[in-house]
């Protein structure tokens, strides 16, 4: 129960709860203080109305401003005389502060002693009308608006001041009952937020909760599902897709590293195999020795050259090994400018004399020098030209050409020989792959040659294709990039 509350739901509910209690509490605080505010400025109000409501009319009584003075004085006082309004008290002095009459509320005579803060003598001296809240000692609880209001002659000159009173209980009544509604509002709210915080956290962390739980699948090795993305921008959405595209690369990876593991098991099988055919034979020529053949001179010359050429084999296969290997980690290249058009004609010239009736037919176009190594390249050359003069008949032709396309050097090996079927032409360059022919398969040769042709061309970042046909020949480009 208590790792319960540790829970993101709970936190962000513990959080949201006072969060929205203090927000209610800041927006009660607020509008009390703009209600008490309201009411206590209409009290003034309605006081000051009734305060002009007594002066104004005496004064235009007056004859002429020279009258001005005591005799306006003593017209506003008996005015207030007059007056039975019991709501407001009032009291009027004149310019030196001395009573002058009073009237309305009871007590109206002794405001002087009942509001000695009230600043008398500075309304007075500056003639500018002042409204206050006050309260009293012997009535602590209620407070008052007390409105001072000048009285002037025409020329300006301050003659009295009328004082106006009145309680502000029906205010303060009304601002306790304010006070007890907004308590509960605020309780009400922080009750509510309290049973609604958990459930819309709950609601909020869906999303998250079905992310976490396709990640917790991913994570256990189910890449089938992906991660239902929410609609909206938001950071769940957000979130959902960085994890979609997350698995996405997972399982790419995945099946690149399989496809790597099944290469390596097919590549260590077929290299055992290849490995086991020399190491068969060495074996058996070893055992007839052994028998008594090296008492037969003939037999016993026989024997050794067949193990010196299976050992010869043994040591190609793992010179190719090792180049496809080096060639493979970016580590068996010399590089330095490199003539295609005279390499193809050091090529041509080592391997015509070897064609047994075929022709080898050079095309060279302008292809200008590229950085390359010579001897790998050349080791291309080779391969693709003997490869297209043991697949062509006696009097057939393997050409040979260069040129320039899209700033590449391009050079085509093509035969009229008995060509490729289609089912073998995309495992052409994998390690120990060989196409069935009619005729005798070369013992010399490792079956790693065209794998080792590719890694070579690719090694210069170039790429090199085939094209085949049964009974139309095949055709070998390889494109390598020249310098800019």
């Amino acid at each position: 129960m208590i790792g319960r509350f540790h829970t993101l739901r709970w936190r962000l509910g513990l959080l949201y709860v006072p969060l929205i209690i203090l927000l209610l509490t800041a927006a009660a605080l607020f509008t009390y203080s703009q209600v008490r505010l309201l009411l206590t400025n209409a009290v003034a109000e309605r006081v000051r109305d009734r305060l002009l409501g007594v002066v104004y009319p005496a004064l235009q009584e007056m004859p002429d401003s020279a009258a001005a003075g005591e005799a306006s004085l003593a017209l506003i006082a008996a005015r207030l005389a007059e007056r039975s309004d019991q709501q407001v008290a009032y009291l009027l002095l004149d310019s030196q502060g001395e009573l002058v009459g009073s009237g309305g509320g009871a007590g109206s005579p002794h405001l002087r002693q009942k509001f000695p803060e009230v600043p008398y003598q500075d309304v007075l001296g500056k003639g500018e009308e002042r409204a206050l809240v006050v309260s009293v000692e012997e009535d602590p609880g209620t407070l008052y608006v007390v409105d001072l209001l000048p009285i002037t002659n025409e020329a300006g000159e301050t003659v009295g001041l009328i004082q106006g009173v009145t309680n502000l209980r029906s205010v303060q009544d009304a601002l306790a009952r304010l006070r007890w509604w907004l308590l509960g509002m605020v309780a009400a709210g922080g009750l509510l937020a309290g049973v609604s915080a958990p459930l819309l956290a709950h609601l909020t962390l869906a999303p998250l909760r079905r992310t976490g739980r396709a990640a917790a699948r991913i994570a256990g090795g189910d890449f089938s599902r992906r991660v239902p993305v929410p609609p909206g921008k938001d950071e769940v959405g957000t979130l959902s897709e960085t994890l979609n595209l997350m698995q996405e690369r997972v399982r790419q990876d995945l099946e690149r590293q399989e496809q790597l593991q099944q290469q390596m098991r097919q590549f260590l099988a077929d290299a055992s195999h290849e490995l086991r055919s020399p190491l068969t034979a060495i074996q058996a020529s070893t055992d007839v020795l052994l028998r008594g053949a090296k008492d037969d001179p003939v037999l016993a010359e026989q024997t050794l050259v067949l193990v010196r050429r299976e050992t010869q084999r043994l040591i190609r296969l793992t010179n190719d090994l090792l180049a496809l290997s080096r060639l493979e980690t970016g580590t068996g290249l010399e590089l330095g400018p490199v003539d295609m058009n005279g390499l193809c004609e050091e090529v041509h010239s080592a391997i015509q004399f070897n064609t047994e009736g075929r022709k080898v037919i050079l095309r060279l176009g302008q292809c200008p020098p590229l950085h390359g190594d010579r001897d790998r390249l050349s080791q291309v050359l080779v391969n693709l030209m003997e490869n297209g003069v043991q697949h062509t008949a006696p009097g057939g032709e393997v050409t040979v050409s260069t040129r320039v396309e899209g700033g590449q050097c391009v050079v085509t090996v093509a035969d009229n020989g008995e060509g490729i079927p289609p089912e073998h032409l995309s495992h052409l360059f994998e390690r120990f792959y060989r196409v069935p022919s009619s005729g005798p398969r070369r013992r010399d040769s490792s079956g790693l040659g065209l794998s080792i042709a590719r890694a070579i061309v690719e090694a210069h970042r170039g790429s090199i294709q085939v094209e085949s046909a049964p009974g139309q020949g095949t055709t070998f480009t390889i494109r390598l990039p020249l310098p800019r």
